[in-house]
């Protein structure tokens, strides 16, 4: 996507959330959202926080259910819109709960009144075991009798903080930002508090809607939306819930995705997804089930439910390390048979990475800071560097292996065209790594590759054009673990200069595992601004050069159809002489 267009929807989304969150839901397709990466980071620091709930009580960790309906979304008059749907299982009753009252406002009963989460509200609670399971971009959490099931939409997001730091963020309510009077006083939202927001960071507003919210004893567990499309599912259940029930194959197990379906995991459910693929593929074959469509379109909206993890972004990445055109049909992968098989076979290994302890020791930790809102700058320059290929790039580092793939079949060859052998030159590579041009093919395919082979009849194309790197986006939400609204706000701009004193910084001392980040300083600032500097040219020759070899192919194109048009002259009978003494 260009970055004009994903600027464009940014600010879009931050408008409409404030007027009709059923409109932000249109734009999913074509705007980043958490993915098969996100949710097993969240998975790991609950279970961090359950560790340290432990440490701290002698016993599991425990907690309880809150929703704060003030903060959900509303539709319109001519399209409904439910934040939270609910599932009531036989034998539950409210009789059931033995919890205190917690944090309840009359503005949560008044917009709970004659909804289907009513009882969730007026009831005390009770608590129970914390338990997690993820499953795709699909996270469930449950404690006591209730189980919550997220689809985080484009935005939203779990953030964990302490029980007094939530307490003094829940004394911020206030009106929401819609310029509606009235739909600003019932979609509201909670003020940060200045303590939270980092000196030189972005100057907007600080606010954070709290959804719903797991109370711990010493820490909460919240579920954020800044645009306000977050969608629960919450099934309540006569006893209390347990992580055997939230196992694969358990009596629920297929109950907690039924609101949200987004097919089988390939790690964890093998055998039925395997099932699944090969129905797929059967489908195809028979040219059904979007045969002809992008493959990255396929994966992206999985509307066949057998790609379950992958968004726009993974697609991309993925179909790169294969070396597979994004615009490639369906039915060209499955009629063949080798092609499919190595595609398939791709699948589960690329999508355990998430759930690796390298990865999650890399882009899952948590930030040696007080503030529950920091901005992690290591977990984003890992994820950044490491696990974001070719979406949103404007080059892309590849080993040996697999650019000489990209060699043999002549894919970086604009004069060859892809599927058929290849004949030309083939340049391997000399080092273990090399550099490739990333090129963006806008409208109707809006994916990214660095392959230039023409493309055959019957591909998903597109213009290939230069676009702006994910790494100059500024304070506009990006890809990882780290990349929400929230934080991101708080990530320090290049204006922070200003604001830094010169002398020795002071130490931090946040009593938390792991070295305190230092203080920014002006050498460390100049440091950082340099590296910027340099990485831009760097990335901007290549592109340059990459540009001039494009328009260089294309100029040839050109001038090969000119001399095709040329027409031959035509041959007249007769000699000279004869034409001379005619004309006599």
């Amino acid at each position: 996507m260009s970055p004009r267009v994903t600027a464009f929807i940014g600010l879009l989304i931050l408008f409409i959330s404030v007027l009709d969150p059923v409109c932000v839901s249109i734009l999913n397709a074509c705007h980043p959202m958490p993915e098969g990466s996100e949710g097993p980071v969240t998975e790991h620091k609950i279970e961090k926080v359950k560790q340290q709930e432990e440490r701290q009580t002698g016993k599991p960790a425990s907690a309880k259910l809150v929703l704060f309906p003030r903060v959900f979304a509303e539709g319109t008059p001519g399209r409904s819109y439910q934040t939270a749907s609910v599932s009531v299982l036989d034998g539950y009753s409210s009789d059931l709960e033995d919890g205190e009252p917690v944090y309840t406002s009359a503005h949560d009963l008044k917009r709970s009144k004659k909804k289907p989460w009513e009882y969730l509200v007026t009831s005390s609670l009770s608590s129970g075991p914390l338990c997690t399971v993820v499953r795709g971009k699909g996270l469930a959490i449950a404690a006591g009798h209730h189980c919550l099931t997220i689809n985080f939409g484009l935005e939203a997001n779990v953030i964990i903080m302490t029980r007094a730091d939530f307490e003094e963020i829940l004394q911020g309510d206030r009106k929401g930002p819609s310029p509606l009077k009235g739909k600003s006083e019932r979609l509201r939202s909670f003020k940060i508090p200045n303590k939270f927001v980092v000196p030189g960071s972005s100057p907007k507003e600080r606010l954070v809607n709290i959804f719903a919210a797991f109370i711990c004893s010493s820490h909460v567990i919240t579920i954020c939306d800044f645009s306000r499309i977050v969608r629960l599912g919450i099934i309540s259940s006569p006893h209390i819930w347990s992580q055997d029930d939230l196992s694969v194959g358990s009596l629920y197990w297929n109950q907690l995705w039924k609101f949200f379906p987004d097919g089988p995991d390939c790690n964890i459910e093998r055998d039925e997804w395997d099932s699944a693929m090969e129905a797929w593929r059967a489908r195809v074959i028979s040219r059904q089930a979007l045969y002809a469509s992008a493959i990255v379109d396929v994966m992206e909206m999985n509307t066949t439910l057998v790609f379950e993890g992958f968004g726009r972004h993974l697609a991309n990445d993925f179909l790169h390390l294969l070396a597979i055109f994004p615009g490639t049909p369906a039915y060209v992968i499955c009629d063949d048979d080798s092609q499919y098989r190595r595609f398939k076979n791709a699948i589960p290994p690329y999508m355990a990475q998430w759930r690796s302890p390298e990865y999650l020791k890399s882009c899952g930790g948590s930030t040696n800071s007080l503030n529950p809102f920091a901005f992690n700058t290591t977990s984003n320059r890992n994820y950044t560097s490491q696990h974001i290929h070719v979406f949103r790039r404007c080059e892309v580092l590849v080993d040996a292996n697999l650019f000489n793939r990209y060699q043999r079949l002549g894919l970086l060859d604009p004069n060859h065209t892809i599927g058929e052998p290849y004949t030309g030159t083939i340049t391997l590579c000399a080092t273990e790594r090399a550099w490739l041009p990333v090129f963006y093919y806008d409208e109707p395919l809006e994916a990214y590759s660095v392959i230039v082979a023409k493309r055959p009849d019957g591909y998903i194309d597109g213009h290939n054009r230069p676009i702006e790197d994910i790494t100059k986006i500024g304070w506009r939400t990006g890809i990882g673990p780290s990349e929400f609204f929230e934080s991101k706000n708080n990530k320090i701009s290049e204006e922070a200069k200003s604001l830094v004193k010169p002398g020795r910084p002071p130490k931090n001392k946040t009593h938390l595992p792991g070295r305190p980040r230092k203080p920014l300083t002006l050498r460390t600032i100049n440091q950082q601004l340099r590296e910027q500097v340099r990485r831009t040219s760097h990335s901007a020759r290549r592109l340059r050069v990459a540009t001039r070899k494009e328009e260089e192919r294309k100029r040839r194109e050109e001038e090969e159809k000119e001399k095709e048009n040329i027409p031959e002259p035509v041959p007249q009978s007769g000699s000279i002489s004869t034409r001379l003494r005619s004309r006599k």
